[in-house]
């Protein structure tokens, strides 16, 4: 009797390039009804805020976790001194 193999699961195709975010998988703890609302933000953002983290606050973070700084940042008032930061 020949071995069955199983077939990997086919994800869905992401356009984006940041790890676990828009690929469709929401965690069990995740509640949408609590969600007011999403900031938008480019990879480029992304990217930099986490490369802004590491140089400026010894942090070392994926784009992933840059991309909430990014959304804080842009959301922040422009005179705002915590954006000067």
């Amino acid at each position: 009797m020949p071995m069955q193999t199983r077939r990997p699961r086919r994800r869905r195709s992401c356009t984006t390039s940041l790890q676990g975010i828009g690929a469709g998988i929401s965690p069990g703890h995740f509640h949408a009804s609590a969600v007011d609302g999403y900031l938008p933000v480019t990879e480029e953002d992304a990217f930099s805020y986490a490369v802004r983290a590491a140089k400026e606050e010894g942090i070392f973070l994926g784009p992933s976790s840059g991309a909430p700084l990014a959304a804080v940042a842009n959301k922040l008032p422009k005179n705002s001194r915590a954006a000067a930061c």
